[in-house]
């Protein structure tokens, strides 16, 4: 069903690393859809925004990392840029007719199946080339939403001094957000903040009482962790709006690798425990339990890649939209992905996107292997000199011994830690070696591509991507248009043959984790084996009761074939 909110499209963009989406809303916000910007490089914003007002011959007034609330002001400045290019592209859309070929026949015609789309159709039919008042209703323009990746709250400066009230990277991102006149919802990412929490807390422009209120979302992999935030989040007088339930380990970016549970377990816990969640909510946020609250809706990301997979989740779930990333790389048109980095996605397999220990975080990463990135750290292990140069810092959250914050991908502190570990009698020398050097820098070279399609004149920085393994199977790009059409099934983007459903994919990626022959990165540590494999086998068995061409069976079969896996 469509957001109450929004337009009627039944998808969105999900965020995908940290300047792959910096600009998609403004491609794809006046036709309807949604998607997601990340705050965490501020630098790439100010760079985007910088080339966006040379483009359109508007003035630019830099903003330095070193002046006063740099980062909270950047955040503001291009979303205040993208909302008012978003607006400007829309009205020329809205005020259009409905002749062959025309933006505002083209906005009907992207949309799936729904009343928006049958009216259209009828005054198609009626011969209408002036659209009626009560079509022109249906045409919202998409949202411009924002993902703050929790974990990333650095609150040391360079000098290891303390940030004043307010500046931490988290926070100052989420100021800035709130002050913008960007029209979306902050996505929380990745686990629970009290800093950051208590900070959306005080900002007026997440109460439910604003007149522009800006939305709240939770992505988040298991019930548990929904209810524990949003219960927190409530008793500040918070609502959460949405649920966006992502797939621990079949998506792209950071797989938070979870105790082997299915997506299909984990959204049938929601199912049955949303309704009395929302009850909860309410009473903490003093509304009435009569008539029964709405809950929070439900979205669901995470290696989405035929028609049938989603309209499985929106049958069987009622799920209010499905998110699809990964797959958006290979459109120019909607992601920015510079032309080098776009043949190296069309061209990777399923043996060059790797479940990798490139986070500094310490957190599996999805990570391409053919990279300008990887190849650059593969250089400067074999010419002796591991570690990437620390150009923003945003993952830099240990202190050296001086006190200084540090990042576990920079040279500094790889050095350090070979250094201890040659000096010390460690039991397992060569895993912890290979496990320092193989951590790359994501805070910047994640923006590679945006500093090359829009760096004029910036350092240079080798690429990094971080697909999903579905995009393995997609081996060419496609056009917006194209895309969308695939998404709704009116038309079929190249897909190879030998492509597993996307729930099946999820439960073999846990059995490669689990199998000694995995061609996965060592050191991709999961919690119990048999806990894993036996919640695999569980929710492998459910699907196999579903009834569902060409995912039951499948199922059934891969089920027995877990189930006799030795640990």
């Amino acid at each position: 069903m469509p957001l109450a909110t929004g337009s009627p499209h039944r998808f969105h963009i999900p965020v995908m690393g940290s300047g792959f989406t910096i600009d998609t809303p403004i491609k794809v916000a006046p036709w309807g859809i949604d998607s997601v910007i990340s705050l965490v490089d501020d630098d790439a914003l100010e760079v985007t925004r910088a080339w966006y007002l040379e483009h359109q011959g508007a003035p630019s007034s830099p903003i330095r990392a070193d002046e006063p609330r740099a980062r909270q002001r950047r955040v503001t400045a291009w979303l205040d840029l993208v909302q008012d290019r978003v607006d400007a592209a829309f009205d020329t859309i809205r005020r259009g007719d409905l002749r062959p070929g025309s933006p505002l026949r083209t906005w009907f015609e992207l949309l799936p199946a729904c009343p928006a789309r049958t009216s259209f159709d009828q005054a198609i039919r009626d011969g209408r080339l002036d659209p009626p008042p009560s079509l022109l209703a249906f045409v919202r323009p998409g949202r411009v939403d924002v993902n703050i990746m929790t974990k990333l709250d650095r609150s040391l400066r360079d000098d290891g001094q303390p940030r004043g009230a307010d500046e931490s990277d988290a926070v100052a991102a989420l100021i800035g957000f709130a002050g913008s006149r960007a029209r979306g919802a902050i996505v929380f990412s990745a686990g629970f903040n009290p800093r950051l929490f208590a900070a959306l807390a005080r900002l007026p422009e997440f109460r439910r009482d604003h007149p522009q209120r800006k939305e709240v979302v939770l992505k988040v992999s298991d019930f548990r962790s929904a209810a524990v935030q949003a219960r927190y989040l409530a008793k500040s007088g918070i609502a959460v709006d949405e649920f966006r339930i992502e797939s621990p380990i079949n998506c792209g970016g950071h797989a938070f690798v979870s105790d082997g549970r299915l997506l299909g377990d984990i959204l049938q816990d929601f199912v049955d425990h949303l309704p009395g969640l929302a009850l909860e909510l309410a009473a903490r946020l003093g509304l009435p339990a009569d008539p029964p609250p709405r809950p929070p809706r439900l979205t669901v990301q995470g290696g989405l890649g035929l028609p049938g997979e989603a309209d499985l989740l929106l049958r069987r779930f009622d799920i209010a939209r499905t998110g699809w990333g990964s797959l958006f790389l290979l459109v120019p048109e909607v992601c920015a992905v510079d032309p080098a980095t776009l043949e190296k996605l069309e061209a990777a397999t399923e043996s060059e996107i790797v479940l990798s220990g490139a986070s500094p975080l310490g957190v599996p990463f999805w990570n391409l292997s053919t990279s300008e990135s990887e190849q650059v750290r593969q250089e400067r292990i074999a010419a002796g000199h591991p570690g990437s140069p620390c150009f923003l810092g945003h993952i830099a959250l240990e202190q050296d011994p001086q006190g200084r914050p540090v990042c576990r991908s920079s040279r500094s502190w790889q050095r350090a830690t070979l250094a201890r570990i040659g000096n010390t009698d460690h039991p397992d020398a060569s895993a912890a070696v290979a496990e320092t050097v193989a951590r790359a820098c994501i805070c910047y070279e994640l923006g590679g591509t945006v500093r090359r399609l829009y760096g004029t004149g910036t350092r240079p920085c080798p690429p990094m991507v971080c697909p999903g393994p579905n995009l393995a199977y997609f081996p060419s790009r496609a056009t917006f248009r194209e895309m969308v059409d695939h998404i709704y099934g009116r038309g079929a983007v190249q897909v190879r043959a030998d492509r597993p459903h996307f729930l099946l994919k999820e439960a073999m990626l846990y059995l490669d984790l689990l199998s000694p022959a995995a061609g996965t990165a060592p050191r991709i540590r999961i919690g119990n084996p048999r806990e894993v494999r036996d919640n695999v086998v569980a929710g492998l068995a459910r699907y196999s009761t579903w009834g569902e061409p060409g995912l039951s069976r499948e199922a059934e079969i891969l089920a027995a074939r877990a189930t006799n896996l030795e640990l």
